[in-house]
C-alpha cells in the first residue's frame, strides 16, 4: 500500500522541523516537499498539507484552490493568535490545530485527513491568451474566446494587461478588479496591472462554480509561475515581418504548452507560408472584424476551431 504524501509550508516555528524530523524516521507517511514557495506544492501535489499561518503566502485563495486540487488542508496557528485561528477557518481549511500540537498528533491527524476521500478535482482550466508586442488583437481574440466558451461552460475572462478588457467591455472603472458579472462571464478588470499575475490566476480559478478562467495576459514573453498555471496557451500575431519576428523570438524561449497560432486580421488570400516557417505551427486565421456595440464582438467560423480544441480540453479533463 502507497504511503500517503504529505508536504509542510517551510517556516522556522518549531512545529514544522520536528514534524518534518518524525516524519522521516517513521514508515506511515512520506515527505515530499518542505515548500519555500507556493509552486512547489503545485509540483509535488501531496495528499496531506500543513501550513503555517505565519506564512506570507498561504491565504483563502490558496487554501481554496488546493482544497479544489483534491489536497487536506491542516492549518497551524500559533496558540494564542485567535484571529489567526478563525481566518484558517473561514478560509477553509480542513482542520485548524495550534502550534503546540505534538509532532506525533500533527502526523497522526495527517493519516486520518488522507484516509478521507479525496475531492474529484473541480480546478477550472486556464486558457491564456499572449501574443508578441505591437498590439496583434490579443484583447479581441480574448473577448471572442469567452463570448464563445460562455455558450458551453461557466466562464471568467481575466485581464492582466489593463484597462483594454474594461474598457471594451464599457465597465466603470476600478482599482482593485473585484469579479464583475457581463452577459453570464465573470470578469476581472481594473485599471492596472495586478502585482502578482500568478496570484490573479488563482483567484480567478477559485471563483464559485467557474469551469473556465480566459486570461488576456498581455505580450510575451511570460513568467514561468504565470504559465505553470496554465493548460492551454493561444498565441496571437499578424503576418506581418516584425510581428513574426518577434512571435519566433519568443517562442525559442516557450517551454509549456505548445500553443495554438492564431493569425489576426488576415483573410483568405493571406500567404501563411512565412508564418508556418517562421513559426514551425499550424496557423489558425481570424479575419478583421467591425467592431460592433455588443459586449462580445462577432466571432468569424475560423476561431470556432480554436474554441472546439479548448472545449475537448475541457471535456478531458
Amino acid at each position: 500500500m502507497t504511503r500517503p504524501a504529505v508536504a509542510t509550508t517551510l517556516t522556522a516555528r518549531a512545529w514544522e522541523p520536528a514534524f518534518a524530523s518524525l516524519v522521516r524516521s517513521t514508515a506511515t507517511l512520506r515527505l515530499v516537499a518542505r515548500a519555500y514557495r507556493a509552486e512547489e506544492i503545485d509540483v509535488t501535489s501531496p495528499d496531506v498539507l500543513l501550513v503555517g499561518a505565519e506564512v506570507p503566502w498561504v491565504d483563502e485563495i490558496r487554501i481554496v484552490d488546493w482544497r479544489r486540487r483534491g489536497i487536506r488542508v491542516i492549518a497551524i496557528h500559533t496558540g494564542h493568535d485567535r484571529a489567526a485561528r478563525a481566518a484558517l477557518a473561514e478560509a477553509g481549511a480542513d482542520l485548524v490545530l495550534p502550534d503546540t500540537t505534538s509532532p506525533l498528533a500533527l502526523i497522526r491527524h495527517a493519516e486520518i485527513e488522507a484516509t478521507r476521500p479525496r475531492q474529484s478535482p473541480a480546478v477550472a482550466r486556464v486558457v491564456l491568451v499572449t501574443g508578441p508586442r505591437g498590439a496583434p488583437g490579443r484583447t479581441t481574440v480574448s473577448l471572442m474566446l469567452a463570448g464563445l466558451l460562455r455558450r458551453k461552460v461557466s466562464t471568467a475572462l481575466l485581464d492582466l494587461d489593463p484597462p483594454a478588457i474594461g474598457m471594451r467591455l464599457r465597465l466603470p472603472p476600478r482599482i482593485d478588479a473585484s469579479p464583475r458579472p457581463v452577459d453570464s462571464v465573470t470578469v476581472f478588470a481594473g485599471v492596472h496591472a495586478p502585482r502578482d499575475p500568478a496570484r490573479a490566476v488563482l483567484r480567478a480559478r477559485a471563483s464559485e462554480g467557474v469551469e473556465v478562467v480566459v486570461v488576456d495576459a498581455g505580450p510575451m514573453p511570460l513568467s514561468e509561475d504565470l504559465l505553470r498555471l496554465t493548460d492551454s496557451v493561444v498565441m496571437v500575431c499578424r503576418a506581418e515581418p516584425v510581428s513574426l519576428l518577434r512571435s519566433a523570438t519568443a517562442l525559442r524561449a516557450w517551454w509549456r504548452p505548445q500553443p495554438i497560432v492564431v493569425v489576426n486580421q488576415a483573410d483568405k488570400d493571406t500567404d501563411l507560408r512565412p508564418v508556418r516557417a517562421a513559426l514551425g505551427l499550424e496557423p489558425v486565421v481570424v479575419p478583421t472584424i467591425e467592431p460592433t456595440q455588443a459586449s462580445w464582438p462577432e466571432v468569424p467560423e475560423s476561431l470556432w476551431a480554436v474554441a472546439d480544441l479548448l472545449d475537448d480540453d475541457l471535456v478531458a479533463h
